[in-house]
């Protein structure tokens, strides 16, 4: 395996096989383009920046308590979460602006949850569409003081950041 490209949000991995081509695009941006003559690309994300999985420990505790642990939710003086699909094209749009999000925990955390990647996806997914009665992705979800606040389904940028500065008023 031989890493062949990496930036703040994004891996590729080239292997061995096939032709075809390879285009890789950021913010409608042509990056690289290439006709291997033998390889197959493997595009990983990164976390963004200051962005953290839920825990294996997290994901229990949700999947028994039917909400985010205190740990999670009391982390910072605003926490979101995030519920999603890898597959999900808003999921892949929200990421074009989301990494340019730099959380820190004196001013708000976000956690992750790409749910169809857990061993734990039914149970995940009941909390998610049965108990919180939201069945789109992706799904933010907003806490200040410990308290959820607000739910959004694929927020815009302009809306996340005007949802944190009305809850950093609010603290």
């Amino acid at each position: 395996m031989l890493l062949f490209m990496q930036n703040k949000s994004l891996q590729v991995f080239c292997f061995s096989v096939k032709f075809f081509d390879i285009f890789l695009h950021s913010n409608d941006e042509l990056l690289y383009r290439e006709r291997p003559s033998k390889a197959i690309i493997i595009v990983q994300e990164i976390i963004p920046y200051g962005m953290q999985t839920l825990s294996k420990q997290d994901i229990l505790s949700l999947i028994e308590n039917k909400e985010l642990s205190n740990e999670v939710i009391k982390s910072s003086p605003i926490v979101v979460s995030i519920f999603t699909q890898g597959w999900c094209g808003d999921w892949h749009r929200v990421q074009t602006w989301l990494k340019n999000v730099e959380p820190s925990s004196d001013d708000f955390s976000i956690f992750l949850c790409v749910y169809d990647e857990d061993s734990h996806f039914d149970q995940i997914k009941a909390v998610k569409e049965d108990l919180w009665d939201n069945h789109l992705i992706p799904y933010f979800r907003f806490y200040s003081g410990g308290v959820f606040k607000e739910a959004y389904n694929a927020i815009s940028e302009r809306k996340f950041l005007k949802v944190i500065e009305s809850l950093k008023s609010d603290t």
